[in-house]
């Protein structure tokens, strides 16, 4: 889809989304989520997944940010943001997330 339409910002959040999920490759999912938000500065969904890819490159700070941000764009995010509490003891949690655009 990037390739198709490269001024599509789902897509580029879609594709880190994917190098996140998939490989952990979080310098390229940053890349892409970083390209999505140059796009679409308001997605939600783009704030929350740059949140955890900054938790899991180890940014305690960056991602609290982002988590607020994406729920002031997109408030029924606010259910799926994790326990930072957790992220900082050292523990881990796994959010999957399902997203309808429309």
């Amino acid at each position: 889809m990037v390739e198709s339409d490269p001024e599509n910002a789902t897509a580029w959040c879609f594709r880190a989304l994917y190098y996140k999920d998939s490989f952990n490759q979080y310098n390229k999912a940053l890349e892409s989520v970083n390209r999505s938000l140059e796009i679409d500065p308001g997605f939600g969904l783009a704030w929350y997944t740059k949140g955890f890819i900054l938790l899991n490159m180890g940014d305690k700070e960056g991602g609290p940010f982002c988590f607020d941000h994406a729920v002031k764009y997109d408030p029924s995010l606010i259910s799926s943001i994790p326990d930072l509490e957790k992220f900082r003891s050292g523990g881990s949690q796994s959010v999957g997330v399902a997203y309808k655009e429309e």
